[in-house]
């Protein structure tokens, strides 16, 4: 037994060199501690049942009576004087054996055995006063880390247990009452490694109280629609609740040096919190408050906004109802479930940065709520109730106008909403625009193709059979101007409309730059009739033959201008004949044969075309226009005419209008076609009279480009169905979910059908 005593003092005094050297922390301290303090209780118990026969600090020690003993048996005959000799050398050994030498017996704090007055051995005072203050350490609470039988796992859905809770500070307390009495009795050199495994300990079996005060939290998980507000509802209650205790941790851990620990409860607390205000903020999101009716913006095209029907409601008592239940839903939510955990969040023990946009944008909603009740006029949601039953009216889809500012608060619920409105109504209105182009396109497309389209001049002279009838022109322009305006700024702005809308926008741009030609060439009256100023042989890099004439002349039943003559007014009416003449040298060695196209003629030296019927300007510039190839860079702000024809002799070709050398074999093919061997150009400005009230008439030059055929298809874009007005929209149809009342405790008239709609019929 003495043998084991000293064992265990080994032992000790091993585990002391390395607690105070560092080399043991965190658990490893506490277990160390442990063990010392087993290790001293067995020594101490070892010594008292031996009663220190023959273990000394320094060696073996005989008592007093065994001494006595032993000098009258050395006395004796049968054992003679070497009895206490051998004696001695035997209690040496098993001293040697036990491995209790002077070394091995002492520690950092001192010698762990001295002798006592018996002659025997005993526990050192500083090893004795180290093992009592170590056995009152061990003996407090918050070093019972596995004594948790007690803790009560809460049940599901509880949210934290508070019972669980209200243990942590009693063991907090017990840990300063050992680091106030405890500590100062322990040796300097093991204090150090004594504090930390006691706040090992301490922060260990606070977390896990934490642990099992956490489980069954329901903010851990989804909020289902038919109790989550009932549970969220105890779950931030809970925090609530629990709060207090978890911040007098979290500042005791802080002022014992705990600061990681604590951050570790605060984070905890934090995510719980901001746990709490997602779930809130998706049942507030859910019922989709304060946006507006898909169906409604959906038709409406033209005529103000009505407020009530914006939002499904079918009189504006519903619109008030509703108003009035998302505002209590709100209220609700903030109030009860909100307000309690952005409380929490903003004390200064949870420090900065631990709330969540969620939290920023409930804070501000309670801010709001608050000014709301005050009265006072800058609340978000006062602005936002205003606009959805005042302001919304004064809307008109023609231009939307009255929206305002379309600035969101990107933490303010209410104002982001407003935005979020104005930002659909504003949308809608670009779409309502779009439509109403598209329909007056239509109807201008239609009248075109059903007036005009295919009649000369709105067809290729070549193919025309039937012509236009000035008074189709007329009724045409009569429709046309009350919309073109409007229809050419939409299908500029509208990008919606793609490749079809390019098309359309080209067909409106020409009529419309058209328009005072055609206009002045269907008014039979003074006003009509267009004033002709040719420029006679232009383009002459382009040219072939054209020196061999030398006149030219543009002639109307009216008169007639020559490239030989003075210059004098020409003016052509609707119906009159047009003809253009070249006249060649009669004795030259160049004269016409034939000339390229309807109506051309010859006679003698002269070569001339003919156009006639009520479009006969017209016909010149479309059945003479120039190619591509022949025509100066620029905008063509004067037609670019063309004459071709056959004449005999040898005559004189410009390089650039030289003909491309052709293969023999394919030459043996176009052998008995004639290639006109003669291309002269000019050009025709066109002018109309002005007439203004009290000025003398004015020449204005007209553009005459190339009229379209037909008008192109316009595919409408999006949601474009017409509705007269917002007086025939149908009412909206689906029952509401019934968690929306229950949860919020709204009120419903009898006669009045459920407000809240389901998420299905609302903007996602």
């Amino acid at each position: 037994m003495g043998g084991l005593a000293a064992a265990r003092l080994s032992v000790a005094a091993s585990e002391l060199e390395l607690l105070a050297g560092g080399a043991r922390s965190g658990a490893d301290a506490a277990a160390a501690y442990a063990e010392v303090l087993s290790s001293l209780e067995d020594a101490a118990r070892g010594l008292g049942a031996e009663r220190g026969a023959w273990i000394g600090a320094n060696g073996p020690v005989l008592p007093p009576e065994f001494e006595a003993l032993l000098g009258r048996l050395e006395k004796s005959d049968l054992l003679g004087p070497n009895l206490r000799a051998d004696i001695l050398d035997l209690a040496q050994r098993r001293y040697d054996e036990a491995g209790v030498g002077a070394r091995s017996l002492d520690s950092v704090i001192g010698r762990l055995l001295e002798q006592a007055p018996n002659g025997g051995a005993r526990l050192a005072p500083a090893a004795e006063q180290l093992r009592r203050t170590l056995a009152v350490w061990m003996a407090r609470r918050f070093m019972k880390t596995d004594d948790t039988g007690a803790l009560a796992m809460p049940a599901v859905g509880a949210g934290w247990d508070r019972a669980a809770l209200d243990s942590i500070p009693p063991l907090v307390e017990d840990y300063l009452l050992f680091d106030a009495k405890d500590l100062p009795q322990a040796p300097a050199m093991l204090r150090t490694s004594m504090r930390a495994a006691a706040q090992h300990q301490l922060r260990q079996g606070v977390e896990r109280i934490l642990a099992r005060a956490l489980a069954g939290s329901p903010a851990a998980g989804g909020v289902d629609r038919a109790g989550g507000l009932a549970q969220l509802r105890a779950s931030a209650h809970a925090l609530r609740t629990a709060f207090p205790v978890l911040a007098e941790t979290m500042q005791s851990f802080r002022q014992i040096g705990l600061t990681t620990s604590a951050d570790t409860i605060r984070d905890t607390v934090a995510r719980q919190a901001n746990a709490v205000l997602a779930q809130a903020d998706r049942l507030l999101e859910g019922d989709q408050l304060y946006r507006p009716d898909a169906h409604a913006l959906d038709v409406w095209v033209d005529g103000p906004l009505v407020p009530h029907l914006l939002f499904g409601q079918t009189t504006p008592a519903g619109l008030a109802l509703y108003l009035g239940n998302a505002r209590q839903e709100v209220t609700v939510l903030a109030r009860d479930i909100a307000a309690p955990v952005v409380e929490i969040l903003e004390r200064s023990v949870m420090g900065a940065g631990t709330g969540s946009g969620a939290a920023a944008k409930w804070a501000r909603i309670i801010a709001e709520l608050d000014k709301y009740d005050g009265g006072r006029p800058n609340s978000s949601l006062a602005q936002l109730e205003k606009f959805v039953t005042v302001e919304s009216a004064a809307v008109d889809a023609a231009g939307c106008q009255n929206l305002g500012a379309i600035d969101g608060v990107p933490d303010d619920f209410f104002r982001s909403r407003l935005a979020e409105l104005k930002q659909w109504i504003a949308t809608r209105c670009v779409l309502a625009a779009d439509a109403r182009v598209y329909d007056a396109y239509v109807d201008m497309a239609a009248s075109f193709n059903e007036m005009l389209a295919g009649r000369f001049p709105f067809a290729a002279a070549a193919v025309a059979g039937e012509e236009a009838d000035p008074a189709a022109v007329r009724a045409f322009y009569e429709r046309f101007d009350a919309r073109s305006a409007f229809v050419l700024e939409g299908l500029r702005r509208g990008e919606r409309f793609g490749t079809a809308g390019r098309e359309a926008l080209r067909f409106v741009e020409t009529m419309e730059r058209a328009r005072p030609l055609l206009i002045a060439a269907v008014t039979p009256d003074q006003s009509g009739g267009l004033a002709l100023d040719p420029a006679f042989r232009v383009n002459r890099g382009r040219e072939a033959g054209g020196s061999d004439i030398i006149e030219w002349k543009l002639a109307t039943p009216n008169g007639s201008l020559s490239s030989m003559l003075p210059r004098t007014p020409l003016r052509w009416y609707p119906g009159d004949k047009l003809s253009v003449t070249l006249r060649w040298a009669k004795d030259g060695t160049v004269l016409p044969v034939s000339g390229v196209g309807a109506g051309a003629s010859v006679d003698g030296p002269s070569l001339r075309f003919d156009y006639d019927g009520p479009w006969a300007l017209f016909a010149l510039a479309s059945r003479q226009a120039a190619p591509q190839r022949d025509r100066r860079p620029g905008p063509d702000t004067e037609p670019l005419l063309l004459f071709e024809a056959t004449a005999s002799g040898p005559v004189k070709e410009a390089a650039a209008a030289a003909p491309m050398p052709i293969a023999p074999a394919v030459q043996a093919v176009l052998q008995p076609v004639v290639k006109p061997n003669v291309r002269v150009f000019m050009t025709l400005a066109v002018k109309r009279t002005v007439l203004a009230d009290g000025k003398p008439p004015r020449e204005e030059k007209v553009a005459v480009p190339a009229l379209p055929a037909q008008a192109p298809p316009l595919a409408p874009v999006g949601s474009m169905r017409r509705m007269p007005g917002l007086a025939g929209w149908p009412a909206p149809s689906g029952a509401v979910a019934p968690a929306d009342r229950a949860f919020f405790d709204l009120g419903t008239p009898p006669s009045q059908s459920p407000m809240l709609r389901p998420a299905a019929q609302r903007f996602p």
